[in-house]
C-alpha cells in the first residue's frame, strides 16, 4: 500500500491570504471615495466653489497624515497585486480557480 506524502501545513498561508484579501477590500473601500465641493454665495454676492481635497484632514486628524497616506492610483495597484497574489496562492495550494462573479 502506498503511503500519502504529507504537505506542510498551510495554517499561516491560509492566514495570510485572508489578511491580504481583507486588506485589499480595506483598500479598495478607503481609496475610491470622491472628494465632496461645496458652492457658497459669500456677502459680496460672488459665488464660490471649494473643493474639499484641497482641505484634507479634519478636527481629529492631521492635514499632513492625509496628505501623506497613498494616492487612489496607488491604493488600486497594491489591491491588484494583493489579489494576484491571492489569486496565486488559492491555485497553487488548493487548484481554486478565481474568476470575476458571474463569469465561468
Amino acid at each position: 500500500m502506498e503511503q500519502l506524502q504529507k504537505r506542510p501545513a498551510l495554517g499561516w498561508r491560509v492566514a495570510l491570504g485572508r489578511g491580504a484579501a481583507l486588506a485589499a477590500v480595506v483598500l479598495g473601500v478607503t481609496g475610491c471615495a470622491v472628494s465632496p465641493e461645496t458652492t457658497v454665495v459669500e456677502s459680496s454676492g460672488q459665488e464660490r466653489t471649494v473643493h474639499w481635497e484641497d482641505y484634507p484632514g479634519d478636527a481629529y486628524t492631521d492635514a499632513e497624515e492625509i496628505l501623506a497616506a497613498p494616492t487612489p492610483e496607488e491604493v488600486e495597484d497594491r489591491q491588484r497585486q494583493l489579489f494576484a497574489e491571492l489569486e496565486a496562492m488559492l491555485r497553487d495550494d488548493f487548484a481554486v480557480a478565481v474568476s470575476p462573479r458571474g463569469e465561468p
